[in-house]
């Protein structure tokens, strides 16, 4: 539910008597989202760092720690963290097809983009546009991502608000 103080403390206690990894990152994955959903974002990004160490980057996992790092450090006012976190998660390939590593990658588009927008990071919105288009399997046929945003009156560097609300991101 929504109990964000008990998945908290269980989730602490969980990665009291672990070292492995594998169940170690998922564990400051959940923890960051926690805290991210109670409003402490230096915690948040934090656990969200420790998550995005803690597997393998292009993983589903990994995507979704970036996800949570680049939503926390955009609502602190820190876009230069959010652009490094873009460039990492942009150069990363999605691995694990079964395991949703391509939608995590999309939702950590999403995210860095919003945050990009308000920084006015026209240089990585373009990039952003293309991976989702790749991502999504767009090409110029009127099915891109970009195509169909610059048919809405946004152009790569313009405003990333209205090509989120019209692309339903």
């Amino acid at each position: 539910g929504n109990d964000f103080a008990a998945g908290l403390e269980h989730a602490e206690r969980a990665a009291q008597v672990t070292a492995d990894p594998d169940v170690l990152g998922p564990l400051r994955l959940l923890q960051a989202e926690a805290h991210r959903w109670r409003g402490e974002l230096a915690r948040a990004e934090a656990r969200g760092e420790e998550a995005a160490g803690l597997t393998e980057a292009g993983s589903a996992l990994w995507f979704r720690a970036v996800a949570e790092i680049v939503a926390a450090a955009g609502r602190l006012g820190r876009y230069e963290d959010v652009a490094l976190w873009t460039e990492r998660a942009l150069a990363a390939p999605a691995r694990g097809g079964a395991s949703g590593a391509a939608d995590a990658k999309v939702l950590f588009l999403s995210r860095a983009a919003v945050h990009l927008g308000y920084a006015h990071r026209e240089d990585l919105e373009g990039k952003l546009l293309a991976e989702m288009d790749a991502l999504l399997g767009g090409g110029d046929d009127g099915g891109s991502v970009g195509h169909r945003s610059r048919h809405a009156g946004v152009r790569p560097g313009g405003d990333l608000r209205t090509a989120a609300r019209v692309h339903q991101i």
